[in-house]
């Protein structure tokens, strides 16, 4: 997908429950504000990074990853159980900025290799403007 797009702005308030790796890098996004009022969950989505990606951890140090670098991927493991407090998008919606709590920032761009977007979010609470079910 590209071009123009929504902000992921629901989002904001999510926990990563879960991060995993294989040629890509998943983030598990809960949201169970709605939960205790028996109405399931606001937030149940993967954000799914399939390029190359900036992050800048807890303690402000920048991170130039990619999702085939397995143990230098390290640094991802340590956004596990923040939330998220702001998401932008940039580049006419081609760029994902997420912000975490512990001052964590994730930064994905678009695959220059393959001329698409580098990530996509699917899931229950997203919005059919921004998500994409993985191939």
């Amino acid at each position: 997908m590209t071009g123009s797009r929504e902000v992921p702005s629901a989002l904001v308030a999510s926990r990563v429950v879960a991060v995993a790796f294989d040629q890509q890098v998943h983030l598990t996004l809960l949201d169970t504000a709605e939960a205790d009022e028996g109405q399931g969950p606001r937030i149940d989505a993967e954000l799914t990074v399939e390029a190359p990606f900036r992050l800048r951890d807890g303690s402000g140090v920048w991170h130039d990853l990619a999702p085939e670098e397995g143990s230098r991927l390290a640094p991802v493991l340590d956004l596990w159980l923040c939330t998220v407090t702001a998401v932008t998008l940039e580049e006419a919606g081609t760029t994902l900025v997420m912000d975490f709590d512990d001052g964590s920032r994730l930064r994905v761009g678009p695959d220059t290799d393959w001329g698409e977007d580098g990530w996509s979010i699917w899931g229950l609470g997203t919005s059919p403007d921004i998500r994409r079910r993985p191939d």
